[in-house]
């Protein structure tokens, strides 16, 4: 795997400017997709803060990470 990517900006780098243009392009789109699409799950996914009472644990909040991260308690 290591090989390959080597390889690859091997490759980039012996192109024209115009062709590494192109690639560097892709590669920065989908890059920011991924990124996207992360940063999208990450505010789905729902964490469950819990706080111990008699019967077991009781559900305080259920919030994302980022509003857990910003949160001032």
């Amino acid at each position: 795997m290591r090989d390959k990517i080597k390889n690859y900006f091997l490759s980039l780098l012996s192109e024209d400017m115009a062709k590494q243009a192109r690639r560097v392009e892709l590669l920065t789109i989908i890059v920011f997709f991924f990124l996207l699409f992360t940063v999208w799950s990450l505010w789905n996914y729902k964490i469950e803060l819990t706080a111990p009472s008699d019967g077991g644990r009781v559900v305080i909040a259920k919030m994302n990470i980022f509003e857990l991260l910003l949160s001032k308690k």
